[in-house]
């Protein structure tokens, strides 16, 4: 490739991070809202202590995108069209960074899958009574653990392959890639296991999400309840489907929606907010008849 097209496509590369950039304040502002009527919503169903995990682990990726992007666009005024990184700190930076990241992005997506499956087992189930705060506390509690823990092998193979190396500036010849591509050792072979596991999971996550989704379809249309939960997971559902293979854009983009969706479907929610904005004076959120007639 020509340098004046890899100028090209770093150049607009550069402009994309604006976009994203716009929508990750956005997102922080909105899941800041969204957390406060999270908070406040515990009390009326146990679900909302998994939402509020979902909520944070939102918030950190879209604020991870924030001080990435913003990094990124300060950089590139010194460091025009720099492939690989400035410096040892902004390596070491953004293996933060992208910890951070897939770690959220974890943390939310098990989330779902399990918020999901414990509301099949509670719509199936009418003795036992699945949705407990003692079982959402230690679900959460769990995933967080789990998603942490699972990304720290990942990201410490990566630490230990750059300190053997020996740095190079903007480099593009992708010195750590082919390092632990090329070179049979133990940190290559941890890495190549860590990445594998990493791809596995993911698409063990996408493949439970894609049945989750259609199978609390089929269920809602037999199990009819009042409150809007399984027609808010079933949107929440949607919303990790669909960018879960695209770019990071529509990630942000999907993190914006999340609490717009919830407001929209569920009712102890809404509830909720009309309270605030009727202890406020503000204007109430009144679900159509429609909606509330057909919510399930």
């Amino acid at each position: 490739m020509s340098s004046n097209t890899t100028d090209l496509l770093l150049d607009i590369d550069y402009q994309v991070k604006y976009l994203n950039l716009s929508f990750a304040i956005l997102g922080l502002v909105t899941n800041l809202i969204h957390f406060y009527f999270l908070i406040e919503s515990i009390k009326k169903h146990p679900i909302f202590i998994c939402f509020t995990v979902t909520c944070v682990a939102d918030f950190s990726m879209v604020f991870d995108v924030f001080v990435i992007k913003t990094v990124t666009i300060v950089t590139y005024i010194d460091n025009k069209n720099c492939i690989g990184y400035v410096n040892s700190a902004d390596y070491l930076f953004k293996i933060l960074s992208l910890w951070i990241s897939i770690t959220s992005t974890m943390t939310s997506t098990i989330m779902i899958v399990l918020i999901a499956v414990l509301h099949v087992f509670h719509l199936k189930s009418r003795e036992k009574r699945f949705w407990t705060r003692k079982t959402a506390s230690t679900v959460s509690i769990l995933t967080v653990v789990f998603s942490i823990l699972f990304n720290v092998f990942l990201i410490s193979t990566l630490l230990i392959a750059f300190v053997q190396l020996n740095f190079a500036v903007c480099s593009q010849q992708g010195i750590l890639q082919n390092y632990l591509m090329n070179n049979t050792n133990w940190v290559s072979t941890a890495f190549k296991i860590a990445k594998q596991s990493e791809i596995c999971f993911n698409a063990l996550l996408f493949v439970l999400l894609v049945f989750m989704l259609v199978y609390i379809i089929r269920l809602r249309k037999e199990e009819k309840s009042k409150n809007g939960m399984a027609r808010t997971i079933i949107y929440l559902l949607t919303s990790y489907v669909l960018p879960s293979e695209l770019v990071e854009l529509f990630r942000v983009l999907a993190v914006n929606i999340r609490p717009f969706i919830i407001l929209a479907a569920c009712k102890d929610y809404q509830h909720t907010v009309n309270s605030f904005f009727s202890l406020t004076g503000g204007v109430t959120v009144v679900p159509k008849r429609s909606d509330l007639s057909s919510r399930t």
